[in-house]
């Protein structure tokens, strides 16, 4: 399994038009031990489809999260969302 350090989550559109049931989300960051990626390379992945405890699967890979990018965490105090360590990932099904 590819673990993910320096990680923040990124809707994976770009069009401000899309419905929120309609978008989709990506995790980006530092990976290692990803079988085609080399260690410390920065990826943007495919979609998020599951996340179960620090275990992110995207429609390709599996991910087990490292620490999150200090950025990210600023981000989400600032917009009064709360960072759970042990489920960092929700995945919202509408």
């Amino acid at each position: 399994m590819a673990k993910l350090e320096d990680w923040s989550i990124c809707n994976a559109s770009e069009s401000l038009y899309l419905a929120p049931e309609l978008r989709s989300y990506v995790l980006q960051g530092v990976v290692y031990g990803h079988p085609k990626k080399s260690d410390g390379s920065l990826i943007r992945t495919s979609d998020i489809v599951a996340a179960k405890g620090r275990t992110v699967e995207t429609l390709n890979t599996l991910y087990e999260l490292g620490s999150p990018s200090v950025d990210y965490l600023a981000w989400l105090e600032k917009r009064g969302y709360k960072y759970d360590p042990e489920n960092p990932v929700t995945v919202k099904r509408y």
